[in-house]
């Protein structure tokens, strides 16, 4: 069989480099008048011909800074058990792969890992030793091309973690991450921190003892699949449009998930338990629009929900749906000026204050539709499931805020709701939970996380989770259209509507 010369002329330029290979496709060329730049094939051949460069004690090489000297792009450099000393400078489009767990040592000194070429993969190392100025940005690893990979690392002793600087369409999967054991949280740095970098993945961490994980100025991030604890800010985002955070842990750090002056944000399937710090909020909004938050199961936080000019545009969107709060001390708390919000079809689970407006004032125009309410003492003449008269938010410790159109005390019982829990009783499982939730578990979903801690016998919960919520429970029905207002608006008295 006779070969046509343009496949002679591919065959010459794959598997060939340099000037051979470029004389092998000019003669292909000149028996086939087929055209092939000696450029394009300098350009692949390293691609197709990959070295793999071993570092270890015993050589061949035995400092990295050595085998990266050394080596093209496309390479791998493997890298055996022992402690390198850094810092390492990666400015070449290859792959770094420890085995058995490498130390790379800054000595205290700088950043010890500087990513500065596009397409790198670095993974498979501890990384330690950072230098401590905060100004300077030292950090154990920093990216600053894009499209780089930095997965499964151990970074101890450093300031700042992973710092994705200008670093589009990068991916930080799977490492271990904690910060300087000797200072407080407000002295340490970021454990991963995105800043102008586009379309970054940040999957499967697990970040400790930290200040916060931020995302600022960076576009079409994607959060998934972390656990977050013992920090400052589990997660805040400022300026990061069309942002996707899911199926996240956040647990017990000062505040959870926040979120500023942001359109497009999806947040759901996260469990955020235990933040008590100053604030405490587990989901915090401020000047954000478009956001649309479900699924999520928030317990045992100063509060579950804040919004401040959420919805930010009077057209704009705040959606919270299928959510879980319980045990929190405010279930949501809002800004007097806050409208728009749509809280439909949630379950407000033995909070010590249900809803509260923060600074005072009276709640503004919001649709609180289809919630699941723990403490609704009214009734349901009709047997349909839905609560006949509005539901009144209250306090247990004083005197009613404006949204409250009578005063109630929280019954031990919870009304015909069925089931209901003391305070005390509640704060007691709440405690519970989350001790619970600071376990290692095989929970992937934070939709599942709920279904557990919701279902157990001791909670007496009565089918108040997703669909079986609105199926079963009984929710607090919009007034109607003859006052024209929401059920949690001081102007609506319940009468006639």
């Amino acid at each position: 069989m006779k070969w046509p010369p343009v496949f002679l002329a591919i065959v010459a330029a794959l598997l060939t480099s340099g000037v051979a290979g470029a004389q092998l496709a000019t003669e292909a060329q000149r028996r086939g008048e087929w055209h092939i730049h000696r450029f394009s094939v300098n350009a692949v051949s390293p691609w197709l011909n990959p070295n793999r460069l071993v570092v270890s004690p015993d050589g061949p090489y035995t400092t990295i800074q050595a085998a990266l000297a050394d080596a093209r792009d496309g390479d791998t450099i493997e890298v055996q058990p022992g402690t390198y000393a850094g810092p390492l400078v990666v400015d070449k489009s290859l792959t770094l792969e420890g085995m058995g767990w490498p130390i790379v040592d800054g000595g205290g000194q700088g950043t010890v890992v500087e990513l500065t070429a596009p397409d790198v993969v670095f993974r498979g190392f501890e990384v330690r030793g950072s230098g401590v100025e905060p100004d300077r940005n030292h950090a154990g690893i920093t990216l600053s091309a894009p499209r780089i990979v930095v997965e499964n690392n151990r970074l101890r002793d450093v300031l700042f973690g992973i710092f994705v600087a200008q670093a589009d369409d990068s991916i930080v999967r799977g490492n271990d991450v904690t910060s300087k054991e000797e200072y407080d949280v407000g002295r340490k740095g970021d454990a991963i921190r995105l800043w102008y970098s586009r379309g970054v993945t940040v999957e499967g961490n697990h970040v400790y003892d930290a200040r916060d994980v931020v995302m600022w100025y960076s576009a079409g991030a994607v959060m998934r699949d972390n656990l977050i604890e013992d920090s400052r800010y589990g997660v805040h985002l400022m300026y990061c449009d069309n942002a996707l955070i899911e199926r996240n842990r956040v647990l017990n750090n000062s505040v959870g998930i926040y979120v500023m002056y942001s359109d497009q944000v999806m947040i759901r399937q996260n469990a955020v338990h235990g933040q008590r710090g100053p604030s405490g909020y587990a989901l915090g909004f401020k000047d954000a629009d478009q956001v649309v938050v479900t699924g999520n199961v928030a317990v045992d936080n100063r509060a579950a929900v804040f919004l401040d000019g959420t919805p930010f545009r009077p057209d704009g969107l705040a959606h919270f749906e299928e959510n879980i709060f319980a045990f929190n001390d405010v279930g949501v708390a809002l800004q007097p000026a806050v409208r728009g919000a749509a809280i439909e079809g949630n379950t407000f689970w033995e909070n010590v204050e249900q809803v509260a407006v923060q600074g005072g004032g009276a709640l503004g125009q919001n649709s609180w539709s289809g919630n699941f309410w723990s403490d609704y003492a009214g009734f349901d003449a009709d047997g349909d499931g839905v609560g006949d008269v509005p539901y009144r938010a209250e306090r247990l410790f004083d005197r009613p805020v404006e949204i409250l159109l009578e005063e109630q005390r929280l019954r031990a019982g919870g009304g015909v709701a069925g089931g209901g829990l003391p305070a005390r009783e509640a704060v007691h499982h709440a405690e519970q939970v989350r001790q619970e939730v600071r376990e290692p578990r095989a929970v992937g979903a934070a939709e599942a996380l709920g279904d557990e801690l919701l279902e157990r016998p001791a909670l007496r919960v009565r089918a108040v989770h997703g669909h079986e919520a609105r199926r079963r429970g009984l929710r607090a029905r919009p007034c109607g259209a003859e006052c024209g207002l929401d059920e949690l608006d001081p102007g609506c008295h319940g009468r006639g509507c």
